[in-house]
């Protein structure tokens, strides 16, 4: 395995980021039917030195839309280039090959960092989504049109 790696996301992978990386607080969001569905979407996982650093990807709504997602354990705060060419060589790759015309992203409030590497992606601020989240917190939704 080279320093820096990616590969079609497992199920091991999402295990991992709801066992052993509770600060990403993914329980809520991902129980059995929800980590069946996005494994048989278009999703990958970043690795640095074999180690899990993300997993992220798309679910396709219909043609030309497209849902993203991701999940960072906390050790990509110490590799955020990686992270963010990543992120946005997959999305310019995925949206040019499923002829996307729209990206949406569903943003926690409260969670600025995620909401910065929006923008930084070409997403754009779209709504407030009260009471949206599975414990009743408030989203952002976001959008990349092309």
């Amino acid at each position: 395995m080279s320093r820096f790696e990616t590969r079609h996301t497992t199920l091991d992978d999402l295990y991992y980021l709801v066992k052993d990386t509770p600060e990403a607080n993914l329980w809520g969001y991902m129980q059995g039917q929800h980590v069946s569905y996005l494994l048989e979407q278009d999703s990958y996982s970043g690795f640095v030195d074999g180690k899990l650093i993300m997993c992220g990807g798309l679910v396709n709504i219909w043609p030309g839309l497209a849902e993203a997602w991701i999940a960072l354990t906390p050790l990509a705060a110490n590799h955020t280039t990686f992270v963010l060419r990543t992120a946005r060589l997959y999305l310019n790759d995925r949206a040019e090959r499923y002829q996307l015309n729209r990206i949406e992203a569903h943003v926690r409030s409260d969670f600025h960092i995620a909401r910065r590497f929006c923008y930084w992606l070409g997403f754009q601020f779209n709504a407030t989504l009260p009471k949206y989240g599975p414990n009743g917190e408030t989203f952002l939704l976001m959008s990349r049109v092309m």
